[in-house]
Formats: structure tokens, sequence, C-alpha cells
């Protein structure tokens, strides 16, 4: 480093600082300049305290790391938060210079030291974290344990177990590290615990075994399911379930008998322990599930999404199963009418015309009356799938009612027939715009004019504005 630029970053105008760092970037690290910058880390200013992070980043090599791992012991918790960030992008350069400091007397010290190498995730720290575990302060060991499931260390589960039994404070934690480390023996620790334990490490155990994302863990918890009575436990243990069917991406192992179980669930309750089964059902396959998926409609909207994409695999069943909702179901959620308006949608139409066919005049008139009875609903949204299934269920009707906004002395009213035209592809279509380029406002004659040259450029007709 040049006089000049060691002048430079004890300059008292902090930008002059931070620039003097930022010249440093271009440079190779030595032992003289690494420790200059990372004492920077401490300054006043937060421009030049980011400068020298981003330039300590730039450097990453070993002798960055043994520079900044003293400041560990630091009190300020900004100083810490950028020692720590710092460490971790570091890697395995800042184990050997951390290592250390799990055994010294700082009980502080001895936590962040062991937190940061746990998100390092270097297995070379393993004896240590097993001798952090007997240390008395419950932090420490704390920290030890989380560290030993983030590192994955399977050599640490028997130390683990006998910990468990004398250190109550870290049992949760315990059996949070050992769903991590997955091996068989934690599984069968987890396993013995469940039945002996009070409602919360049972919790605990059943979010544990729902990590492991091992396929050989369905049976128990499908036992647990069946036979626990406890409605929250068997929540959590179908939660479980469901998040271990998506990580291990099988659902082979589940008994079709469950089939029936689940959807006894979701017929009869509607709390918490309800969207888990409703995703568990969409792991068979039939007809008799239908039903039940489509009841299930309107409950939250990323569940409706999921109902939604596996009904519209057949549409064909789809559109029967949204037509027996409107049966059944005095005020249907908003799902069963996307359900409705999917459907026709992805529906060819030799197979919509059979359908309709088959299609008895009152179910089509029930689903009609209930389709137009949200014709003014506030969601633009809600207005578009009705029109949509109108012009498609009954375009005569649709064409009346669209009628009636063009003749309404409300121009708000006739800008919202011609949002509702916009999509349509139907011959009456054209017919009601060209009526528009006779109304009175400004605005609702230029839309007008504008949808229809739109719709010219298709070669759907002709027709002379005023």
């Amino acid at each position: 480093m040049t006089p000049e630029l060691s002048t430079l970053l004890y300059s008292e105008d902090p930008d002059i600082r931070r620039s003097a760092i930022e010249q440093l970037q271009q440079q190779e690290p030595d032992l003289e300049t690494v420790p200059i910058v990372v004492q920077m880390l401490l300054d006043p200013s937060p421009g030049v305290r980011d400068a020298a992070n981003t330039t300590l980043k730039n450097w990453k090599n070993p002798n960055v790391a043994a520079a900044i791992a003293p400041l560990i012991t630091n009190r300020q918790p900004t100083v810490l938060n950028i020692a720590g960030e710092l460490l971790v992008y570091m890697g395995s350069d800042s184990v050997e210079r951390l290592i250390p400091y799990i055994h010294v007397n700082d009980v502080d010290a001895q936590k962040f030291a062991i937190d940061v190498l746990g998100l390092i995730g270097d297995k070379r720290i393993a004896p240590h974290l097993l001798r952090a575990l007997d240390y008395k302060d419950d932090n420490v060991a704390y920290a030890a344990v989380e560290a030993l499931g983030n590192c994955h260390i399977a050599e640490g589960v028997e130390k683990l177990k006998t910990t468990y039994k004398y250190r109550e404070m870290l049992r949760h934690a315990i059996i949070e590290t050992l769903g991590k480390i997955g091996s068989r023996e934690s599984l069968e620790f987890l396993f013995e615990q469940y039945h002996d334990e009070d409602p919360l490490i049972q919790f605990a155990i059943l979010e544990a075994l729902g990590n492991i994302g091992d396929a050989e863990v369905i049976p128990t918890l499908l036992d647990i399911i069946r036979q626990q009575t406890q409605y929250d436990l068997r929540t959590a243990a179908l939660r479980s379930l469901v998040e271990l069917i998506q990580k291990s991406g099988t659902s082979q192992h589940i008994p079709q008998g469950f089939q029936q179980y689940f959807i006894e669930i979701v017929l009869k309750d509607k709390g918490k322990e309800h969207p888990w089964a409703v995703e568990s059902l969409m792991w068979f396959e039939g007809l008799e599930i239908w039903p039940p998926l489509a009841a299930s409609l309107g409950t939250e909207p990323q569940l409706d999404e999921k109902i939604l994409a596996y009904f519209l695999r057949e549409p064909d069943k789809a559109f029967h199963s949204a037509l027996s909702i409107f049966a059944t179901t005095p005020e249907p959620p908003f799902a069963v009418l996307r359900l409705l308006h999917d459907a026709l949608g992805q529906l060819n139409s030799a197979d919509f015309n059979d359908l309709l066919l088959a299609i008895s005049f009152e179910d089509l008139t029930r689903v009609l009356e209930y389709v137009e009875h949200q014709w003014n609903d506030p969601n633009p949204e809600m207005r578009q799938i009705v029109v949509d299934i109108l012009f498609k269920l009954d375009a005569d009707r649709a064409t009346v009612m669209l009628q009636e906004l063009i003749n309404d002395t409300e121009s708000w009213n006739k800008i919202h027939a011609l949002e509702l035209m916009n999509t349509i592809e139907d011959e009456r279509i054209p017919v009601l715009l060209t009526q528009l380029l006779e109304d009175p406002d400004d605005l609702v004659r230029e839309a007008a004019e504008q949808e229809l040259r739109r719709r010219d450029t298709n070669g759907m007709l002709q027709f002379t504005p005023n």
C-alpha cells in the first residue's frame, strides 16, 4: 500500500476513507493491508463499513478469515453481524480460525462461533461440538445441538441420545437435529420417544419425521394418524406425511385403504386438519375422490389452485363436478365458478355439445340463474368469468344482459359492457358494438370504435364509423 493511500484511509472525511478502501479492492491482500481493512468494519460510517465488507469479500483468502475471527468477541451487534456474514462467506477458510473460540471462557463468543460454524457446515467441527454438549451454559449447548443438525453429523447421534436424558432444556432442539440427521438410529430413537413424551415433544417428533424425507417413515406416520385421537397431533402427523411425500417424491407406500380415511376427514372436518387431508387425497385416482375435493373448493386460495389443476386434467369430469356443486350448494365459492369456466374453456366443440345435451333443463337453468346472479359482482375477474360462462352455455341470455347494460343511462355501465365484450368471440358482439357508435358519450363511442377496429383486423367485419 502506498503512503498516499494509507493517508487517505485515515482521513476525517468518510467519503475519502470509503474511496480509499474501494481502491484497495484492485490490489492483492497482504499481511499489512488486511488488518487495516478489517478494522474499517468498526468505522462509524455505514458507507465505509460497506466498502470494507465488499473489499474483504473480493479478497477471500485465509488471511482475511484470520483477521476477522477475533471480532466475534465484539459486543456491537452491527460488527458481529458483519463479521458473521463474512466468516460464513469465507467458508472452510474460517473453520480452523473459529474452532478455538468454541472453548474460550466467553459464552457469547462460544455461541457465536458455533452458530457460524454450523452455517458453514464443515464436519471437521464434530468433536468440538460433541464436547460443547457438556458445557453448562444452555445457550452454548443448544447452539451445539443445532450445529450438529446443520452439519448432518451422524456420529453425534449417540451423544445426543445421552444428552436428551439429562438435559430437558435441550430436548426440543435434539429432536429437531435428529430429524435433520435422519439416520436409522435417529429414526428408532424418535419412534421410541413418541409414545413416552408429552404433546409438545410429540409435536416436535412429528415435525422431525416430516423433515427427514425418507419413505421408510411413511408407515409409522400412517399408524400415528390412524391411532391418534388428539386432534392437534393428528393434524401435525397429516402435515408431516404430506411434506414427507413431497420430499420423497412418491406416494406408492400409501395403502389404498387410507383413501376412505382421508375422504372422511375432508367431508367431516373444515378445520386446520382439512387442507392436509385434501392434499393427501390428490395422491389417489378415481371418481370417488372428486366429490370431497369439489366440496373443498373455497378452503384457501393455494389449495384451490391445486384442486383446480387436479380436476382440469379431465375437463369433462370437471364440468360435471362443477354442476353437481351448483345442484347441492346454495352459495358455491368463487373457485367453483372458476372450475366451470376453465373446464368449458378446455372442452372441444364436440365434447361440449355432447355434455350440453346430457344436462337436464332444470340443472342448466339452476346454473344459469346462479351465474346470472353474479353479474354485478364488484370483482372484475368474477364479471368476466360470468359473461364467458353465459356466452358458452346460453349466448342469447348473455346477449340480453349485455343489451341491458348498453341501454343503461350510466356511461360507466356501457364501459363495463365493452370490457366484458372484449374477450368474447361471438357473432352477436359486433352488432352490439355498432349500437354504441351512436352513443352520446365520447369515451363510449371511442372505445366501441377501437374494439370494432381490433376485430376488423382479424377479418371479422367491415364498418364505417360516423
